[in-house]
């Protein structure tokens, strides 16, 4: 039997990164003002995280939340985390692979490998 897989999935993926299209999920970051948008369904494929996530979802009366967003999107507030880096976190989610930024990856990195 032969297996079809479709050229262009990965990017499809891609493009669901920080869109809101079809999200279900905010992530509010309070010291930049920037909101990125997720799926809880992409985010559901590492349970640990998504547990996570869920125990910090925000209510309307949280002086974070944000008001414009749509129904029925959970929010969460993140303090510690930059939106560049949530972004990578889920560029790996969504695509099982991670590009990183040259700063980010340290001098001696493959002499470790």
């Amino acid at each position: 039997s032969d297996v079809y897989k479709r050229q262009d999935y990965e990017s499809d993926l891609k493009s669901l990164i920080d869109s809101e299209r079809f999200s279900d999920l905010t992530f509010i970051f309070p010291s930049s003002s920037s909101l990125v948008h997720a799926h809880k369904a992409m985010i559901a494929r590492f349970p640990k995280f998504y547990d996570y996530i869920l125990k910090h979802v925000i209510t309307s009366d949280d002086p974070n939340y944000c008001k414009e967003s749509k129904p029925n999107v959970a929010q969460v507030v993140l303090y510690d985390l930059e939106p560049s880096m949530l972004k990578i976190l889920l560029d790996f989610i969504y695509t099982n692979q991670v590009f990183l930024p040259a700063n980010l990856i340290p001098s001696d990195f493959e002499k470790n490998m």
